[in-house]
């Protein structure tokens, strides 16, 4: 089981339980979870089967969410935190993908020495 970092190695389940606030969103199909990096930050990029247009909405809105991926019984993918939501787009075949991360996303600004 992943905590944290997901690792660049694609991980899939069978079910993904998202907390947005004091909620928790159920999703089912073939959810997965990638990590990678950008401009030094690492982040989580997790795609999501179809989902109904409020629970679609909660998650795109949130600011930051908490993912556990299951694969059966067996939690394959857990954050250990809240991710902050980077972004999140809808996706041709229906599936929402969000990346998020442990920090908030880097800018320009914060990109820059002093």
């Amino acid at each position: 089981m992943e905590f944290g970092f997901p690792g660049h190695t694609l991980t899939r389940g069978d079910r993904a339980i998202i907390r947005v606030d004091y909620r928790l969103i159920t999703v089912t199909g073939a959810p997965t979870v990638q990590g990678g990096t950008r401009d030094g930050h690492g982040y989580a990029e997790i795609v999501l089967p179809s989902l109904a247009p409020a629970d679609r909405d909660d998650i795109r809105q949130a600011p930051d969410i908490t993912v556990t991926l299951t694969d059966g019984q067996t939690v394959v993918y857990q954050s250990v935190r809240p991710l902050t939501v980077w972004e999140t787009h809808l996706n041709d075949d229906g599936t929402l993908t969000v990346i998020a991360s442990p920090t908030p996303q880097p800018t320009p600004s914060s990109l820059t020495k002093p």
